[in-house]
Protein backbone atom coordinates (compact mmCIF):
# COMPACT_ATOMS: atom_id res chain seq x y z
CA UNK A 1 0.00 0.00 0.00
CA UNK A 2 1.14 3.58 -0.59
CA UNK A 3 3.18 5.34 2.04
CA UNK A 4 0.22 7.61 2.87
CA UNK A 5 -1.48 4.67 4.55
CA UNK A 6 0.67 5.17 7.64
CA UNK A 7 -1.33 8.29 8.50
CA UNK A 8 -4.10 6.31 10.19
CA UNK A 9 -1.48 5.06 12.64
CA UNK A 10 0.59 8.23 12.76
CA UNK A 11 -2.11 10.78 13.56
CA UNK A 12 -2.98 9.27 16.95
CA UNK A 13 0.67 9.71 17.98
CA UNK A 14 0.44 13.44 17.23
CA UNK A 15 -2.83 13.68 19.13
CA UNK A 16 -1.25 12.07 22.16
CA UNK A 17 1.65 14.53 22.01
CA UNK A 18 -0.85 17.37 22.13
CA UNK A 19 -2.18 16.21 25.50
CA UNK A 20 1.17 15.42 27.09
CA UNK A 21 1.72 17.33 30.35
CA UNK A 22 5.01 18.85 29.18
CA UNK A 23 3.50 20.42 26.06
CA UNK A 24 0.39 21.56 27.92
CA UNK A 25 2.49 23.25 30.60
CA UNK A 26 4.63 25.01 28.02
CA UNK A 27 1.47 25.99 26.14
CA UNK A 28 0.24 27.79 29.23
CA UNK A 29 3.61 29.49 29.73
CA UNK A 30 3.81 30.58 26.08
CA UNK A 31 0.14 31.51 25.73
CA UNK A 32 -0.45 28.90 23.01
CA UNK A 33 -2.82 26.60 24.88
CA UNK A 34 -5.87 27.60 22.81
CA UNK A 35 -3.91 27.09 19.58
CA UNK A 36 -2.83 23.63 20.64
CA UNK A 37 -6.43 22.74 21.45
CA UNK A 38 -7.52 24.02 18.03
CA UNK A 39 -4.91 21.85 16.31
CA UNK A 40 -6.18 18.86 18.29
CA UNK A 41 -9.78 19.52 17.19
CA UNK A 42 -8.81 19.75 13.52
CA UNK A 43 -6.83 16.49 13.64
CA UNK A 44 -9.71 14.75 15.44
CA UNK A 45 -11.97 15.89 12.60
CA UNK A 46 -9.64 14.37 10.00
CA UNK A 47 -8.85 11.13 11.82
CA UNK A 48 -12.19 9.30 11.18
CA UNK A 49 -11.91 9.68 7.37
CA UNK A 50 -8.43 8.24 6.98
CA UNK A 51 -9.42 4.60 6.65
CA UNK A 52 -11.75 5.37 3.73
CA UNK A 53 -9.23 7.74 2.15
CA UNK A 54 -6.46 5.16 2.29
CA UNK A 55 -8.66 2.57 0.61
CA UNK A 56 -9.75 4.92 -2.19
CA UNK A 57 -6.36 6.46 -2.96
CA UNK A 58 -5.41 3.62 -5.31
CA UNK A 59 -8.22 4.52 -7.72
CA UNK A 60 -8.53 8.29 -7.18
CA UNK A 61 -5.45 10.40 -7.84
CA UNK A 62 -6.95 13.48 -6.21
CA UNK A 63 -7.42 11.58 -2.94
CA UNK A 64 -3.86 10.28 -3.21
CA UNK A 65 -2.62 13.87 -3.56
CA UNK A 66 -4.78 14.97 -0.64
CA UNK A 67 -3.24 12.26 1.56
CA UNK A 68 0.25 13.27 0.41
CA UNK A 69 -0.37 16.88 1.41
CA UNK A 70 -1.77 15.73 4.74
CA UNK A 71 1.26 13.52 5.34
CA UNK A 72 3.65 16.45 4.77
CA UNK A 73 1.62 18.68 7.07
CA UNK A 74 1.47 15.95 9.75
CA UNK A 75 5.24 15.58 9.72
CA UNK A 76 5.59 19.34 10.00
CA UNK A 77 3.15 19.37 12.91
CA UNK A 78 5.17 16.68 14.64
CA UNK A 79 8.33 18.75 14.20
CA UNK A 80 6.62 21.73 15.82
CA UNK A 81 5.47 19.60 18.74
CA UNK A 82 8.98 18.16 19.06
CA UNK A 83 10.23 21.73 19.41
CA UNK A 84 7.69 22.33 22.18
CA UNK A 85 8.76 19.09 23.83
CA UNK A 86 12.42 19.99 23.53
CA UNK A 87 11.89 23.44 25.02
CA UNK A 88 10.01 21.93 27.95
CA UNK A 89 12.81 19.39 28.48
CA UNK A 90 15.44 22.10 28.23
CA UNK A 91 13.77 24.15 30.92
CA UNK A 92 13.60 21.09 33.15
CA UNK A 93 17.29 20.34 32.63
CA UNK A 94 18.29 23.94 33.24
CA UNK A 95 16.86 23.62 36.74
CA UNK A 96 18.95 20.50 37.33
CA UNK A 97 22.09 22.21 36.05
CA UNK A 98 21.52 25.31 38.19
CA UNK A 99 21.53 23.04 41.23
CA UNK A 100 24.76 21.45 40.10
CA UNK A 101 26.98 24.46 39.42
CA UNK A 102 29.92 22.82 41.12
CA UNK A 103 30.27 20.38 38.26
CA UNK A 104 33.18 20.99 35.92
CA UNK A 105 31.99 22.98 32.92
CA UNK A 106 33.40 22.27 29.49
CA UNK A 107 33.10 24.60 26.53
CA UNK A 108 29.93 24.52 24.49
CA UNK A 109 29.56 25.05 20.75
CA UNK A 110 26.41 26.48 19.20
CA UNK A 111 26.82 24.35 16.11
CA UNK A 112 23.22 24.35 15.12
CA UNK A 113 20.21 26.62 15.07
CA UNK A 114 19.38 28.08 18.47
CA UNK A 115 16.48 26.93 20.62
CA UNK A 116 13.23 28.30 19.24
CA UNK A 117 12.01 31.40 21.00
CA UNK A 118 8.49 31.74 22.30
CA UNK A 119 7.65 33.97 19.34
CA UNK A 120 9.09 31.53 16.84
CA UNK A 121 7.14 28.59 18.24
CA UNK A 122 3.88 30.54 18.19
CA UNK A 123 4.44 31.59 14.60
CA UNK A 124 5.22 28.07 13.42
CA UNK A 125 2.21 26.70 15.30
CA UNK A 126 -0.08 29.24 13.63
CA UNK A 127 1.33 28.36 10.21
CA UNK A 128 0.72 24.64 10.59
CA UNK A 129 -2.78 25.19 11.95
CA UNK A 130 -3.70 27.21 8.86
CA UNK A 131 -2.23 24.56 6.58
CA UNK A 132 -3.98 21.59 8.23
CA UNK A 133 -7.25 23.50 8.52
CA UNK A 134 -7.26 24.09 4.76
CA UNK A 135 -6.58 20.39 4.15
CA UNK A 136 -9.43 19.44 6.49
CA UNK A 137 -11.86 21.72 4.64
CA UNK A 138 -10.83 20.18 1.33
CA UNK A 139 -11.82 16.71 2.60
CA UNK A 140 -15.51 17.67 2.44
CA UNK A 141 -15.56 17.38 -1.35
CA UNK A 142 -14.58 13.70 -1.27
CA UNK A 143 -17.61 12.55 0.82
CA UNK A 144 -15.49 10.22 2.90
CA UNK A 145 -17.17 7.57 5.06
CA UNK A 146 -16.51 8.05 8.76
CA UNK A 147 -14.90 5.26 10.73
CA UNK A 148 -15.16 4.82 14.46
CA UNK A 149 -11.88 5.76 16.09
CA UNK A 150 -11.04 3.83 19.26
CA UNK A 151 -9.66 5.93 22.09
CA UNK A 152 -6.35 4.34 22.98
CA UNK A 153 -4.06 6.20 25.31
CA UNK A 154 -0.49 6.35 24.10
CA UNK A 155 0.45 8.91 26.68
CA UNK A 156 2.03 6.53 29.16
CA UNK A 157 4.50 5.06 26.66
CA UNK A 158 8.10 6.32 26.86
CA UNK A 159 9.10 9.08 24.47
CA UNK A 160 11.84 8.48 21.93
CA UNK A 161 14.69 9.90 23.89
CA UNK A 162 17.62 8.65 25.90
CA UNK A 163 18.34 10.81 28.93
CA UNK A 164 21.13 9.64 31.21
CA UNK A 165 22.02 11.94 34.09
CA UNK A 166 24.64 10.50 36.37
CA UNK A 167 23.27 12.51 39.27
CA UNK A 168 20.00 10.53 39.09
CA UNK A 169 21.69 7.11 39.32
CA UNK A 170 21.26 6.02 42.93
CA UNK A 171 23.62 3.48 44.48
CA UNK A 172 26.02 1.13 42.64
CA UNK A 173 28.70 3.82 42.57
CA UNK A 174 31.04 1.84 40.31
CA UNK A 175 28.30 1.38 37.70
CA UNK A 176 27.56 5.09 37.96
CA UNK A 177 31.14 5.86 37.00
CA UNK A 178 31.12 3.29 34.18
CA UNK A 179 28.00 4.44 32.29
CA UNK A 180 28.47 3.54 28.58
CA UNK A 181 26.42 3.94 25.38
CA UNK A 182 25.80 0.71 23.39
CA UNK A 183 27.18 0.44 19.87
CA UNK A 184 23.77 -0.52 18.53
CA UNK A 185 22.26 2.75 19.76
CA UNK A 186 22.34 4.00 16.18
CA UNK A 187 19.82 1.29 15.27
CA UNK A 188 17.23 3.51 16.97
CA UNK A 189 16.68 5.47 13.79
CA UNK A 190 13.67 7.31 15.26
CA UNK A 191 15.55 8.56 18.31
CA UNK A 192 14.83 12.27 18.84
CA UNK A 193 16.66 13.27 22.04
CA UNK A 194 19.90 12.02 23.57
CA UNK A 195 20.93 13.56 26.91
CA UNK A 196 24.23 12.55 28.50
CA UNK A 197 24.72 15.44 30.89
CA UNK A 198 27.35 14.73 33.50
CA UNK A 199 28.51 11.43 31.98
CA UNK A 200 32.17 12.37 32.13
CA UNK A 201 33.23 8.70 32.12
CA UNK A 202 32.04 8.20 28.53
CA UNK A 203 35.07 7.31 26.43
CA UNK A 204 33.50 7.47 22.97
CA UNK A 205 30.27 7.74 21.05
CA UNK A 206 28.66 4.85 19.16
CA UNK A 207 29.78 4.50 15.57
CA UNK A 208 27.70 5.93 12.71
CA UNK A 209 25.84 8.59 14.65
CA UNK A 210 24.96 10.06 11.26
CA UNK A 211 22.28 7.35 10.95
CA UNK A 212 20.15 9.12 13.56
CA UNK A 213 18.46 11.39 11.01
CA UNK A 214 15.57 12.17 13.38
CA UNK A 215 17.85 13.28 16.22
CA UNK A 216 17.04 16.80 17.39
CA UNK A 217 18.83 17.02 20.76
CA UNK A 218 22.38 15.93 21.50
CA UNK A 219 23.87 17.46 24.61
CA UNK A 220 27.38 16.02 24.35
CA UNK A 221 29.50 14.51 21.58
CA UNK A 222 32.93 12.97 22.09
CA UNK A 223 35.13 13.60 19.06
CA UNK A 224 37.43 10.73 18.15
CA UNK A 225 40.00 10.01 15.44
CA UNK A 226 38.58 6.52 15.05
CA UNK A 227 36.60 5.68 11.93
CA UNK A 228 32.93 6.67 12.05
CA UNK A 229 33.35 8.45 15.40
CA UNK A 230 34.61 11.83 14.17
CA UNK A 231 32.96 15.20 13.94
CA UNK A 232 31.83 14.45 10.37
CA UNK A 233 29.10 12.23 11.84
CA UNK A 234 27.21 15.40 12.83
CA UNK A 235 27.35 17.17 9.47
CA UNK A 236 23.91 16.15 8.24
CA UNK A 237 22.07 16.06 11.55
CA UNK A 238 19.50 18.78 12.19
CA UNK A 239 20.22 19.46 15.86
CA UNK A 240 18.84 22.16 18.13
CA UNK A 241 20.39 24.00 21.03
CA UNK A 242 23.77 23.65 22.69
CA UNK A 243 26.22 20.89 21.88
CA UNK A 244 29.12 20.08 24.20
CA UNK A 245 32.22 18.86 22.36
CA UNK A 246 34.64 16.65 24.26
CA UNK A 247 37.77 14.78 23.28
CA UNK A 248 39.29 17.66 21.34
CA UNK A 249 42.51 18.42 23.13
CA UNK A 250 45.04 19.58 20.55
CA UNK A 251 43.50 19.23 17.09
CA UNK A 252 40.07 20.21 15.79
CA UNK A 253 38.84 20.06 12.19
CA UNK A 254 35.36 21.38 11.42
CA UNK A 255 34.08 21.05 7.85
CA UNK A 256 30.78 21.85 6.13
CA UNK A 257 29.05 23.00 9.32
CA UNK A 258 26.97 25.73 7.71
CA UNK A 259 25.08 26.49 10.94
CA UNK A 260 28.19 26.90 13.08
CA UNK A 261 28.06 30.38 14.57
CA UNK A 262 30.17 30.25 17.74
CA UNK A 263 33.36 28.46 18.73
CA UNK A 264 34.35 28.33 22.40
CA UNK A 265 37.71 29.38 23.79
CA UNK A 266 39.77 26.21 23.53
CA UNK A 267 42.69 26.76 25.84
CA UNK A 268 44.68 23.62 24.90
CA UNK A 269 43.96 23.63 21.16
CA UNK A 270 47.10 23.74 18.98
CA UNK A 271 45.73 23.02 15.48
CA UNK A 272 42.40 24.47 14.35
CA UNK A 273 40.97 24.00 10.85
CA UNK A 274 37.63 25.49 9.78
CA UNK A 275 36.20 24.82 6.33
CA UNK A 276 32.91 25.92 4.77
CA UNK A 277 31.37 27.33 7.94
CA UNK A 278 29.14 29.93 6.33
CA UNK A 279 27.52 31.24 9.54
CA UNK A 280 30.75 31.88 11.44
CA UNK A 281 31.33 35.61 12.05
CA UNK A 282 33.96 35.70 14.82
CA UNK A 283 36.52 33.41 16.38
CA UNK A 284 36.94 33.13 20.15
CA UNK A 285 38.65 36.22 21.60
CA UNK A 286 41.43 34.07 23.01
CA UNK A 287 43.20 31.06 21.47
CA UNK A 288 46.32 30.98 23.66
CA UNK A 289 47.79 27.68 22.43
CA UNK A 290 46.87 27.68 18.74
CA UNK A 291 49.93 27.30 16.52
CA UNK A 292 48.31 26.37 13.20
CA UNK A 293 45.12 28.11 12.11
CA UNK A 294 43.52 27.22 8.74
CA UNK A 295 40.29 28.91 7.63
CA UNK A 296 38.77 27.93 4.30
CA UNK A 297 35.56 29.19 2.66
CA UNK A 298 34.21 31.04 5.69
CA UNK A 299 32.80 34.03 3.82
CA UNK A 300 30.96 35.52 6.80
CA UNK A 301 34.05 35.68 9.01
CA UNK A 302 34.76 39.33 9.80
CA UNK A 303 37.78 39.30 12.07
CA UNK A 304 40.47 37.29 13.81
CA UNK A 305 41.46 37.61 17.48
CA UNK A 306 43.87 40.38 18.25
CA UNK A 307 47.41 39.07 18.89
CA UNK A 308 49.41 39.43 22.07
CA UNK A 309 48.02 37.20 24.80
CA UNK A 310 45.17 36.09 22.53
CA UNK A 311 47.30 34.48 19.80
CA UNK A 312 50.75 34.28 21.40
CA UNK A 313 51.76 30.96 19.79
CA UNK A 314 50.39 31.38 16.27
CA UNK A 315 53.01 30.23 13.74
CA UNK A 316 51.03 29.25 10.64
CA UNK A 317 48.00 31.12 9.31
CA UNK A 318 46.22 30.03 6.11
CA UNK A 319 43.18 31.92 4.84
CA UNK A 320 41.27 30.88 1.72
CA UNK A 321 38.13 32.47 0.32
CA UNK A 322 37.18 34.55 3.36
CA UNK A 323 35.56 37.46 1.55
CA UNK A 324 34.20 39.05 4.72
CA UNK A 325 37.68 39.48 6.20
CA UNK A 326 38.78 43.09 5.65
CA UNK A 327 41.87 43.22 7.88
CA UNK A 328 44.28 41.13 9.90
CA UNK A 329 45.48 41.72 13.48
CA UNK A 330 48.52 43.92 13.95
CA UNK A 331 51.86 42.67 15.22
CA UNK A 332 51.61 38.92 14.73
CA UNK A 333 55.23 38.62 15.73
CA UNK A 334 55.20 34.84 16.26
CA UNK A 335 53.91 34.13 12.74
CA UNK A 336 56.27 32.16 10.43
CA UNK A 337 54.01 31.24 7.50
CA UNK A 338 51.17 33.33 6.07
CA UNK A 339 49.17 31.93 3.13
CA UNK A 340 46.22 34.01 1.84
CA UNK A 341 44.11 33.34 -1.24
CA UNK A 342 40.84 34.77 -2.58
CA UNK A 343 40.30 37.19 0.31
CA UNK A 344 39.20 40.09 -1.83
CA UNK A 345 38.35 42.53 0.96
CA UNK A 346 41.94 42.63 2.24
CA UNK A 347 43.70 45.80 1.09
CA UNK A 348 46.91 45.49 3.08
CA UNK A 349 48.88 43.29 5.43
CA UNK A 350 49.57 44.42 9.00
CA UNK A 351 52.80 45.74 10.41
CA UNK A 352 54.78 43.64 12.84
CA UNK A 353 55.38 40.50 10.74
CA UNK A 354 58.99 40.57 11.82
CA UNK A 355 59.47 36.79 12.04
CA UNK A 356 57.57 35.87 8.91
CA UNK A 357 59.55 33.39 6.81
CA UNK A 358 57.08 32.46 4.04
CA UNK A 359 54.39 34.64 2.44
CA UNK A 360 51.98 33.36 -0.23
CA UNK A 361 49.36 35.68 -1.74
CA UNK A 362 46.97 34.45 -4.43
CA UNK A 363 44.03 36.20 -6.09
CA UNK A 364 43.72 38.91 -3.45
CA UNK A 365 42.48 41.51 -5.91
CA UNK A 366 41.96 44.24 -3.33
CA UNK A 367 45.49 44.05 -1.95
CA UNK A 368 47.49 47.22 -2.70
CA UNK A 369 50.12 47.40 0.05
CA UNK A 370 52.68 45.16 1.72
CA UNK A 371 54.57 46.28 4.86
CA UNK A 372 58.26 47.15 4.76
CA UNK A 373 59.24 45.47 8.04
CA UNK A 374 59.20 41.80 6.93
CA UNK A 375 62.91 41.56 7.61
CA UNK A 376 62.97 37.75 8.03
CA UNK A 377 61.06 36.92 4.86
CA UNK A 378 62.81 34.21 2.80
CA UNK A 379 60.10 32.97 0.42
CA UNK A 380 57.59 35.22 -1.34
CA UNK A 381 55.00 34.06 -3.85
CA UNK A 382 52.43 36.45 -5.34
CA UNK A 383 49.85 35.17 -7.83
CA UNK A 384 47.14 37.23 -9.56
CA UNK A 385 47.27 40.22 -7.23
CA UNK A 386 46.78 42.97 -9.80
CA UNK A 387 46.39 45.75 -7.26
CA UNK A 388 50.02 45.53 -6.15
CA UNK A 389 52.25 48.03 -7.93
CA UNK A 390 55.47 47.44 -5.99
CA UNK A 391 57.21 45.04 -3.66
CA UNK A 392 58.12 45.97 -0.09
CA UNK A 393 61.55 47.24 0.81
CA UNK A 394 63.95 45.66 3.25
CA UNK A 395 63.74 42.09 1.96
CA UNK A 396 67.39 41.47 2.72
CA UNK A 397 66.92 37.75 3.47
CA UNK A 398 64.68 36.87 0.54
CA UNK A 399 65.86 33.68 -1.20
CA UNK A 400 62.93 32.86 -3.49
CA UNK A 401 60.55 35.17 -5.37
CA UNK A 402 57.67 33.97 -7.56
CA UNK A 403 55.43 36.45 -9.41
CA UNK A 404 52.50 35.28 -11.57
CA UNK A 405 50.00 37.52 -13.37
CA UNK A 406 50.71 40.62 -11.33
CA UNK A 407 49.94 43.15 -14.07
CA UNK A 408 50.23 46.12 -11.72
CA UNK A 409 53.96 45.51 -11.15
CA UNK A 410 56.09 47.67 -13.43
CA UNK A 411 59.54 47.45 -11.87
CA UNK A 412 61.45 45.62 -9.15
CA UNK A 413 64.21 48.20 -8.93
CA UNK A 414 62.86 50.02 -5.87
CA UNK A 415 62.73 46.79 -3.86
CA UNK A 416 66.21 45.91 -5.09
CA UNK A 417 67.62 49.09 -3.60
CA UNK A 418 66.80 47.78 -0.13
CA UNK A 419 67.48 44.08 -0.64
CA UNK A 420 67.10 41.15 -3.01
CA UNK A 421 70.86 40.76 -3.08
CA UNK A 422 70.45 37.33 -1.45
CA UNK A 423 67.88 36.18 -3.99
CA UNK A 424 68.64 32.68 -5.31
CA UNK A 425 65.49 31.84 -7.29
CA UNK A 426 63.45 34.30 -9.39
CA UNK A 427 60.39 33.20 -11.39
CA UNK A 428 58.19 35.73 -13.21
CA UNK A 429 55.24 34.66 -15.37
CA UNK A 430 52.60 36.65 -17.24
CA UNK A 431 53.48 39.99 -15.63
CA UNK A 432 52.91 42.07 -18.74
CA UNK A 433 53.41 45.38 -17.01
CA UNK A 434 56.96 44.54 -15.97
CA UNK A 435 59.44 46.30 -18.24
CA UNK A 436 62.78 45.64 -16.54
CA UNK A 437 64.65 43.57 -13.98
CA UNK A 438 66.97 44.99 -11.33
CA UNK A 439 70.73 44.72 -11.48
CA UNK A 440 72.87 42.96 -8.92
CA UNK A 441 71.11 39.58 -8.79
CA UNK A 442 74.48 37.90 -8.35
CA UNK A 443 73.30 34.99 -6.17
CA UNK A 444 70.70 33.66 -8.61
CA UNK A 445 70.84 29.95 -9.39
CA UNK A 446 67.39 29.83 -11.04
CA UNK A 447 65.86 32.39 -13.41
CA UNK A 448 62.48 31.75 -15.06
CA UNK A 449 60.84 34.34 -17.33
CA UNK A 450 57.60 33.33 -19.05
CA UNK A 451 55.02 35.31 -21.05
CA UNK A 452 56.27 38.72 -19.95
CA UNK A 453 55.63 40.65 -23.16
CA UNK A 454 56.56 44.01 -21.65
CA UNK A 455 60.09 42.86 -20.91
CA UNK A 456 62.29 44.09 -23.77
CA UNK A 457 65.75 43.42 -22.35
CA UNK A 458 67.71 42.00 -19.45
CA UNK A 459 69.99 44.32 -17.45
CA UNK A 460 73.63 44.71 -18.35
CA UNK A 461 76.21 43.48 -15.91
CA UNK A 462 74.69 40.01 -15.68
CA UNK A 463 78.16 38.53 -16.10
CA UNK A 464 78.05 38.16 -12.33
CA UNK A 465 75.52 35.33 -12.64
CA UNK A 466 78.21 32.71 -12.34
CA UNK A 467 76.03 30.59 -10.03
CA UNK A 468 73.13 30.38 -12.50
CA UNK A 469 72.17 26.71 -13.03
CA UNK A 470 68.70 26.90 -14.55
CA UNK A 471 67.58 29.43 -17.17
CA UNK A 472 64.12 29.48 -18.76
CA UNK A 473 62.92 32.14 -21.18
CA UNK A 474 59.56 31.35 -22.74
CA UNK A 475 57.08 33.49 -24.70
CA UNK A 476 58.72 36.80 -23.76
CA UNK A 477 58.26 38.16 -27.24
CA UNK A 478 59.98 41.45 -26.49
CA UNK A 479 63.26 39.71 -25.65
CA UNK A 480 65.40 39.14 -28.74
CA UNK A 481 68.90 38.92 -27.27
CA UNK A 482 70.86 38.45 -24.07
CA UNK A 483 73.05 41.17 -22.52
CA UNK A 484 76.67 40.97 -23.57
CA UNK A 485 77.93 40.07 -20.12
CA UNK A 486 75.61 37.11 -19.84
CA UNK A 487 76.73 35.87 -23.26
CA UNK A 488 80.24 35.46 -21.89
CA UNK A 489 79.61 33.78 -18.53
CA UNK A 490 77.29 30.78 -18.14
CA UNK A 491 79.78 28.33 -16.60
CA UNK A 492 77.43 26.42 -14.25
CA UNK A 493 74.30 26.25 -16.39
CA UNK A 494 72.81 22.73 -16.31
CA UNK A 495 69.25 23.34 -17.59
CA UNK A 496 68.14 25.62 -20.42
CA UNK A 497 64.72 26.23 -21.99
CA UNK A 498 64.41 28.88 -24.69
CA UNK A 499 61.27 29.94 -26.56
CA UNK A 500 59.54 33.10 -27.64
CA UNK A 501 60.58 35.44 -30.44
CA UNK A 502 62.05 33.70 -33.49
CA UNK A 503 65.12 35.95 -33.47
CA UNK A 504 66.05 34.85 -29.94
CA UNK A 505 65.45 31.18 -30.75
CA UNK A 506 67.75 31.29 -33.83
CA UNK A 507 70.60 32.71 -31.73
CA UNK A 508 70.54 29.53 -29.59
CA UNK A 509 70.35 27.08 -32.49
CA UNK A 510 73.29 25.40 -34.22
CA UNK A 511 75.29 28.12 -35.97
CA UNK A 512 73.69 30.88 -33.91
CA UNK A 513 75.40 33.53 -31.80
CA UNK A 514 74.85 31.65 -28.50
CA UNK A 515 75.35 28.07 -29.63
CA UNK A 516 78.86 27.90 -28.20
CA UNK A 517 77.50 28.87 -24.75
CA UNK A 518 75.11 25.93 -24.56
CA UNK A 519 76.71 23.21 -26.64
CA UNK A 520 77.87 21.35 -23.51
CA UNK A 521 74.58 21.67 -21.59
CA UNK A 522 73.01 18.21 -21.41
CA UNK A 523 69.50 19.36 -20.50
CA UNK A 524 68.41 21.91 -23.05
CA UNK A 525 65.21 22.56 -24.97
CA UNK A 526 65.33 25.08 -27.79
CA UNK A 527 61.92 25.52 -29.35
CA UNK A 528 61.63 25.73 -33.11
CA UNK A 529 60.97 29.14 -34.66
CA UNK A 530 57.47 29.68 -36.02
CA UNK A 531 58.76 30.48 -39.55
Amino acid sequence: MAAESILSAFLPVILEKLISPAIQQLGVAFGTNDKLKKLKRILERIEPVLVDAEERQTTDISIKNWLSNLKDAAYEAEDVLEDFDFEAERKQRSVIQENNMGRKVRPYCSFYRPVMTCFGLRRRLNDIIRKIEAIAEESDRFNFHLSKVPRISYYSRPQTHSYVDKETVIGREKDKEDIKLPENLTDLVNLRHLYTDGCSSLACMPRKMERLKQLRTLTMYIVSNEAERGLEQLHNLNLYGKLQLCGIEKQLVIKNCEKLSIIPSLSQMQDLCLSNCQSLVHLPPCLPSVRNLIIDQCNTLESLPEPGNNLPELQILKLHQCDGLASLPQRMESLNILDISKCNQLTSLPMGLTNLHTLILEQCHGLVYLPNDMESLADLKIIKCNGLTSLPKGLTKLHSLVLVRCDGLVSLSEAMEEGLNQLQSLSISECNGLTSLPMGLTKLNTLVLAACDGLASLPEGMEGLTQLQRLTISDCNGLRSLPEGLQQRLPNLTSLIIGGHDELIRRFQLGGDYWHLIVNISSRNILKPRV
